[in-house]
């Protein structure tokens, strides 16, 4: 309450014809209340909910030995640098009797592949006779993706799929990428106070 009383008497002698009184005290009230409030996504009000996915392709002696996709929930992961839309044209192969969710499964997987390949941010490392390429990116689903018939000339199902991905920025830039996101959530609950 001190310090109120001084924040007072600092504002009474700059500006004698104004009572802050009230002002301040709502004003430091906001401010103490404003970080006990729920901290909210804006994201998933929306439908929208962000991963951060990593595709790696394991070669060894020069030919493809694996991959692996790596998708996990990233709601506070600020590490993306500016989220585009995209849109891909793709075949997935397959026969013509192939359930619909199986499509769509194989479909999801070929299309953030691809995504992150043309979009991510890449890495390689290498050991020994074996090198990993790592593909990273934060993306937003769902995803809308559109396939067609099977087309017997092409031996597939052609498809078109729109991605909303963001490729991970480099290390160097995760603090100032931190401090811009926090900066933003605070302006976000502060402006959700006063609705």
């Amino acid at each position: 309450m001190a310090v109120i009383q001084d924040l007072y008497k600092i504002y009474t002698i700059s500006m004698p014809a104004l009572n802050l009184k009230p002002y301040i005290i709502l004003f430091l009230g906001g401010l103490i209340v404003l970080p006990l409030g729920p901290s909210l996504n804006a994201k998933t009000f929306q439908g929208m909910f962000l991963y951060y996915i990593r595709y790696e392709v394991f070669f060894l002696r020069h030919k493809i030995a694996k991959d692996t996709l790596t998708m996990v929930p990233a709601e506070n992961d600020n590490r993306g640098e500016n989220f585009s839309a995209y849109t891909l044209s793709c075949l997935l192969p397959g026969d013509p009797m192939e359930s619909h969710d199986a499509l769509g499964k194989r479909a999801k997987a070929q299309v953030l592949k691809t995504a992150l390949e043309q979009k991510g941010l890449k890495s390689i490392k290498t050991e020994d006779l074996t090198t990993i390429v790592a593909y990273e990116a934060l993306v937003e689903l769902p995803m809308d993706i559109q396939i067609t018939s099977y087309d017997a000339a092409k031996g597939g199902y052609p498809y078109t799929a729109r991605i909303t991905l963001s490729p991970l920025a480099f290390p160097d830039q995760w603090g100032k990428l931190q401090t811009q996101s926090t900066l933003k959530k605070l302006l976000y609950e502060f402006f959700q106070f006063f609705q």
